[in-house]
């Protein structure tokens, strides 16, 4: 097959064995296999998806951003569809960014923040995947990448859904995306801190809504672990459950009209995502009001730096 990398055209030949995975050079990603292969100075990762285009959620965002380049999300240089032992597959040959996921980073190394370029880089990658009509389903420090360049992305692109798919509705394409975020939204925040009936939420709380709240309440989480360290772990549930009690102890009003102002209960379920604005006032003010980047090693449960 001929793809396009970078405005060049490059053969490709796959080299994956349906009959005999283990000798093949592929690693597993979810159902999918995925490599690295070099087309001339280029280094592109490679998705080999066997699924139906209409079971791929970001199959048409895939399409529409195709051979652009966009700030905060790795370029998608093609999308090729083949067949192979009679079933149609396809190919997906994606900007490879050098860095490791914030998971990884987590787990292992020492997560340097610098907040307003985070906040800016992540939202603005969301706020691009808005544009073109859909959300970014699975926001979860798996699929948010730490470049060496010191950029911040949005990865697992294939996952994005529709807009006009709900977040908390029962639907195939949500069935195996991680909820910690979406449910403490729904539940922690507007259900049991707002008084919001959950069916209400349930019917009616977007996709770039609760993409740009998932943003929200990821710093307000890492604030609340920063000043915990010794009694507190990032991922786990029982501090997602303490953040919003915590949030409003900082400052009710301004963390109140954030959540109300993004999703209105009173004026006919009125909404629309917090704006860039207000939450980099937020966290300048209410959250981060002395610091510019922190240096931050999880697994010591240490702050290392603060500037």
């Amino acid at each position: 097959m001929w793809v396009n990398i970078d405005n060049k055209r490059f053969e490709f030949h796959s080299d994956y064995d349906s009959f005999n995975k283990s000798n093949n050079s592929w690693r597993k990603q979810n159902v999918d296999a995925y490599k690295f292969q070099k087309f001339g100075a280029t280094n592109v990762f490679i998705k080999r998806m066997e699924s139906p285009s209409k079971y791929i959620s970001g199959f048409g965002f895939l399409q529409k951003v195709k051979g652009k380049k966009f700030h905060s999300l790795p370029m998608i240089y093609d999308l090729v569809e083949t067949r192979e032992n009679n079933q149609t597959v396809y190919y997906l040959f994606q900007e490879a960014i050098s860095g490791q996921t914030l998971e990884e980073v987590m787990k292992y190394k020492i997560f340097k923040l610098n907040i307003q370029r985070f906040l800016r880089d992540i939202y603005g990658g969301l706020e691009v995947i808005w544009k073109q009509g859909y959300w970014f389903s699975d926001f979860v420090e798996k699929n948010i990448f730490i470049g060496n360049n010191g950029g911040y992305y949005l990865i697992d692109l294939d996952s994005v859904v529709s807009l006009d798919i709900l977040p908390m509705e029962d639907h195939h394409f949500l069935g195996t995306i991680n909820r910690n975020y979406k449910n403490a939204i729904a539940s922690l925040w507007y259900k049991d801190t707002f008084g919001y009936p959950f069916p209400i939420v349930k019917e009616h709380l977007k996709g770039d809504t609760i993409n740009a709240l998932e943003l929200f309440i990821f710093m307000g989480q890492l604030r609340y672990f920063i000043d915990h360290l010794e009694s507190s772990e990032f991922l786990c549930a029982q501090s997602r459950k303490q953040v919003p009690k915590y949030l409003l102890v900082l400052n009710q009003l301004y963390t109140k009209n954030c959540f109300l102002s993004a999703f209105s209960f009173e004026a006919l379920h009125q909404q629309k995502p917090l704006q860039f604005k207000v939450l980099e006032n937020y966290n300048e003010t209410v959250l981060f009001p002395s610091h510019k980047t922190i240096w931050i090693d999880f697994k010591k449960k240490r702050i290392l730096i603060k500037q």
